[in-house]
């Protein structure tokens, strides 16, 4: 079979529109053993996609036996719902006693008192106002250090850009086919 033919009938077949003829006509065509290097990748996806389509079909009681299946799956759910339901009730009554337990023990009156580590309100208040300028600075650091990432999000978005300007080429170059391929024309462009 010709090239040319070959590469017609695969362009048919992967929009949807080859006969059944045409795929055995493709499928002996591809079958043969002197195939152009540049079809063998079709060759690959048309074999794996005809063996697919020709495949076993189930027999008439598979859809019985499916449904068989699922009513008792959803039996079976139902009987180890309430099993389900009381194992949780008892796995939080667990926690509740045990979180009960924990506390009592630690909750002794009197055990945890509160006292001022400074005795002049004017040391505590520059004192804090020192911790806070710490905290500030090291979360300034923090914030600095991400910095990079700011410049690599610039740069998707740059990289997004011409992604897109590169779909609008394509998209052009397409319509452009489309118009030089149109009957009437007097230049056809074939795909090599």
């Amino acid at each position: 079979m010709k090239k040319e033919r070959l590469r017609e009938l695969l362009d048919r077949f992967y929009e949807g529109l080859a006969s059944r003829e045409e795929e055995e006509e493709i499928l002996s065509g591809l079958n043969s053993d002197l195939i152009d290097e540049e079809l063998v990748a079709d060759k690959e996806i048309f074999m794996s996609l005809h063996s697919m389509s020709s495949g076993n079909k189930p027999d008439q009681g598979f859809e019985k036996r499916i449904l068989a299946g699922v009513i008792r799956s959803d039996r079976q759910k139902r009987a180890s719902g309430s099993r389900n339901y009381i194992i949780a009730a008892l796995s939080a009554a667990a926690t509740l006693l045990l979180a009960v337990a924990v506390w009592s023990l630690y909750d002794e009156p009197g055990q945890i008192e509160y006292t001022d580590t400074f005795s002049d309100a004017e040391i505590a208040y520059a004192e804090t106002i020192r911790v806070l300028f710490r905290v500030s600075s090291d979360m300034n650091r923090g914030r600095n250090a991400l910095s990079p990432l700011k410049s690599m999000e610039m740069a998707e978005s740059s990289i997004s850009l011409i992604d897109a300007t590169g779909n609008m080429f394509d998209k052009g170059l397409h319509e452009m086919e489309k118009l030089l391929n149109k009957p009437g024309s007097d230049e056809k462009i074939t795909n090599k």
